[in-house]
This record gives structure tokens, sequence and C-alpha cells, in this order.
């Protein structure tokens, strides 16, 4: 349930995680650097660990941080809702669960973000650097979901204008 405070301020985000429980998240715009967390437990069971909040919060952040690509339309007004709620809890939190796809997608989210959204190469050129590292822990060999990513690195470094590292990739 995704509920609008009003003026872009915050954004409720409620993920049930079953009957009994519910994850609650305020994303406040204003304070971009800010994300409360809470966890409401109704029967006063035992709570969630640490950990199992960052793995919810993720799969939350993921169902909706928009795919964006260079074609300008509605999905970038939502995505300039969410990347600044996902680079947090990616610059903060994603130690906590280790590599995995849902970090990986949300890294490349963030980069074609940074890529096409904002123009921020060298924001794109790290979050696309974290991409390929977390393929590579998921992955082995010349996978090639490894060398997608590592073509998204090529054209940042181009963009970047450092042409002789882009040939590395």
């Amino acid at each position: 349930c995704l509920v609008d405070g009003g003026m872009g301020k915050s954004t409720l985000v409620t993920k049930y995680v079953d009957k009994n429980k519910r994850i609650i998240w305020w994303m406040e715009a204003n304070k971009k650097d800010k994300l409360i967390t809470r966890y409401q437990d109704w029967k006063g069971e035992s709570k969630l660990s640490e950990q199992d909040l960052v793995n919810s919060l993720v799969q939350v952040l993921h169902q909706v941080m928009p795919k964006i690509d260079a074609m300008p339309d509605n999905r970038w007004d939502e995505a300039n809702l969410y990347a600044p709620h996902v680079a947090y809890v990616l610059s903060r939190e994603s130690e906590k669960i280790g590599p995995s796809k849902l970090l990986a997608d949300l890294c490349m989210c963030m980069g074609n973000y940074d890529r096409y959204v904002t123009f921020n190469y060298k924001g794109a050129l790290f979050y696309y650097q974290k991409d390929v590292e977390i393929k590579n822990a998921l992955h082995t060999g010349n996978h090639p979901i490894i060398a997608a990513s590592l073509n998204n690195l090529e054209i940042v470094h181009q963009n970047l204008g450092n042409h002789t590292v882009a040939l590395k990739y």
C-alpha cells in the first residue's frame, strides 16, 4: 500500500509479512538522507531481525523502483520519488543481507537513473560497478548477465571521456 502524504513530503509503504505482523516505512522525501524504519508487532510476539527488515525493505523498493531507460516517460517521475530511498538502502544497508539478485537489480536501476535521468555519470559508474561485483558473486565464468553489466560500465566510461578505460570492458 503506497500513500502520498501530500505535497510529496512523505510516502508510507506497508508490507504485510503475515496476518499478525506488518512492516511500515516512512520515506521522507524532504529528508533525503534519512529513512525512518519502524516495525510493529501487533500481538507482541518476537520481532523480526534487522536483516529480515532490510530484506523486506529491499523487496518493497525493488517492486516500486521503476526500470527506466533513455526514453523519458512517467517512470522517470516515479524514479525521482524512490531513487533517494534506494540510494540510502544501497549505501547503508546492503552489506547486511549480502549479494542477491534484488540488490543487483536495484544497483542497475540506480545506475540507469543516474545515467539517463540525472546525467550523473560518476554516480552511474558507482552503481554499475556495485552491480558487477554482486553479479560476479552470484554467477561464475562468462555469464551473459555479467556481460550486460560490463557493457553498462563501458558506456559510462565513454560518457566520462575515459576511452582507454572503456576499452577494457
